[in-house]
């Protein structure tokens, strides 16, 4: 019989609920907005900041502000912190995807079996001899015969339909696994860009409140300064690897 997709498999890989994507993608779909009180703020930190020579321009032209780096640390960390949890689901999919292939591969090789077996069977079946078949007619040794192949058929015809019901059953899974897996990384990619562009508007209004003490030009709002690392890490994690290839 098929498991359950999300019940662990002979006590192995389990496909992680999807009640974490769920959550993960209501988040995206309602991103946290700056509020009227946290512009001010910002605005103020900035002014505040340029006025006392906390924010200000470099001689190469380069931006110094620790207020800055303190948003660009928890920029990354919360790039760090979903890329973490994206590529933990997406390790435990690869992990059930491969589990359960292998299932597979061994009920498609137990149904090869089968139909050597179903075939010697029933050619043993035609070409034997059975007590009482002795000084009886043709027609009802046929008869006998015809029924031990059907009831013989019906045992392998039984084990094939429950091996085919496992085996689809394990296709459903796999399936679903496998857009748990592109879902996981999309909620990663999606993620950061909103953290980018929350960075961005932040950066712009802080900057805004320091243009009336610093010269601010207007490629300094940028994303640069935030890290690659998570995702560059995270495509070297999954490289090459195809859950519909499963």
């Amino acid at each position: 019989m098929a498991e359950d997709a999300n019940t662990a498999t002979n006590g192995l890989a389990a496909r992680p609920p999807r009640s974490v994507l769920v959550e993960a993608r209501r988040t995206l779909c309602s991103p946290p907005q700056l509020t009227t009180k946290e512009r001010r703020e910002l605005l103020r930190q900035g002014r505040g900041d340029a006025k006392r020579r906390l924010t200000y321009v470099s001689e190469e032209g380069e931006l110094v502000s620790p207020f800055n780096e303190m948003m660009i640390q928890e920029a990354n960390s919360q790039i760090a912190a979903v890329w973490l949890k994206c590529d933990g689901i997406m390790f435990d999919l690869r992990v059930f995807l491969e589990h359960e292939r292998t299932r597979r591969e061994t009920l498609y090789g137990r149904l090869t079996e089968l139909y050597g077996e179903r075939d010697a069977v029933l050619s043993a079946i035609r070409n034997a001899t059975f007590d009482g078949d002795a000084g009886t007619s043709d027609y009802l040794v046929s008869k006998r015969k015809a029924k031990r192949e059907r009831d013989a058929r019906a045992c392998f015809d039984e084990e094939e339909a429950t091996l085919r019901k496992s085996i689809r059953g394990i296709a459903v899974s796999m399936a679903a696994a496998a857009e748990d897996y592109r879902d996981a990384e999309d909620i990663g990619a999606t993620h950061e860009g909103i953290v980018r562009q929350e960075y961005l508007r932040k950066l712009s209004i802080y900057l805004y409140g320091a243009s009336r003490y610093v010269r601010v030009a207007p490629e300094m709002v940028n994303d640069g300064s935030l890290s690659n690392g998570p995702r560059r890490r995270h495509d070297e994690r999954f490289a090459g690897y195809d859950p519909d290839l499963s």
